[in-house]
């Protein structure tokens, strides 16, 4: 793990620790540890709060954490304002975001405790990472979801990656998956 990357994963996991903050790892370094590696500039975290408690995190991000709210972003994404922000460490960008719906309220209580290189921390389930990559559908999700498939086929959850993509409208998308194995 790069050296920055290690030390801003300490920094936000102390910070989730200290104020008893559940979350749990998502995105490219989720996907990466569950399927093939791919470079990333940002870490991701699904993380239990309320709009309130994020709007106050936002106002004091650099009393709480060695870190500046990205003021940038904020200006140029006010849809997502009420449930994401985005700290800047150095060159990292860190992503915080609310769950948007009842899967990421599942994703939060399926987090499994792992270790990536020396730290422990959180991280979301395979399948469930799988189902936020076809969930959001970009053009770099389905490579990240299908290289978790066919790494983690055997140890999947079937059932459970079946009835979320019914639940979520992406049945299409789960079965695809299946045709690539």
């Amino acid at each position: 793990m790069d050296y920055d990357f290690q030390e801003t994963f300490e920094k936000v996991i102390l910070f989730f620790k200290n104020n008893t903050i559940s979350y749990a790892l998502i995105g490219a370094w989720a996907s990466s540890f569950w399927g093939q590696p791919r470079g990333t500039e940002d870490i991701d975290f699904l993380i239990l709060m309320s709009e309130d408690e994020l709007r106050k995190l936002k106002e004091n991000t650099e009393k709480l954490l060695p870190f500046k709210m990205d003021e940038e972003w904020e200006k140029y994404n006010p849809m997502a304002r009420h449930c994401h922000c985005r700290l800047l460490s150095k060159n990292i960008h860190v992503d915080i975001t609310l769950p948007k719906d009842i899967h990421d309220q599942d994703v939060l209580k399926r987090k499994i405790l792992k270790k990536i290189g020396s730290l422990e921390l959180y991280i979301a389930t395979p399948e469930d990472i799988i189902l936020m990559k076809i969930k959001a559908g970009r053009e770099k999700d389905l490579p990240d979801a299908l290289a978790i498939f066919i790494k983690q086929q055997k140890n999947l959850d079937i059932d459970y990656l079946r009835s979320w993509a019914k639940k979520l409208g992406t049945y299409e998308e789960l079965n695809w998956l299946f045709t690539k194995v």
